[in-house]
């Protein structure tokens, strides 16, 4: 089995720069749409599947790929929900990654 991590998430280079005494969070992306076959997954909503690097699958295909990401080997888990105030200042992802 080939792995294609190219395209898995690539890490943000460190330290990342602050002002000080200001924290810093990086956030998941939460990707709109399964890499696999193109299902959307709102933000606000359970039913999708991330490996470490945020490659992105609908519970289908998940259970398809035996929750192993195709592209980095990684367990899929179940991505958490962001909702509310949370995601409205902190937007998902619109960049959507199924190729057809």
């Amino acid at each position: 089995m080939s792995l294609d991590i190219g395209r898995c998430r690539q890490p943000l280079p460190l330290p990342l720069p602050q002002a000080e005494g200001e924290k810093v969070f990086e956030m998941l992306e939460m990707r709109p749409d399964c890499e696999r076959c193109g299902a959307d997954l709102p933000a606000d909503e359970g039913g999708a599947f991330i490996c470490s690097f945020e490659c992105t699958y609908c519970a289908d295909c998940a259970d398809a790929l035996d929750e192993r990401c195709p592209n980095c080997g990684g367990e899929l888990l179940d991505r958490p929900a962001r909702t509310g105030k949370a995601l409205a200042n902190n937007p998902a992802s619109t960049e959507r990654r199924f190729k057809s």
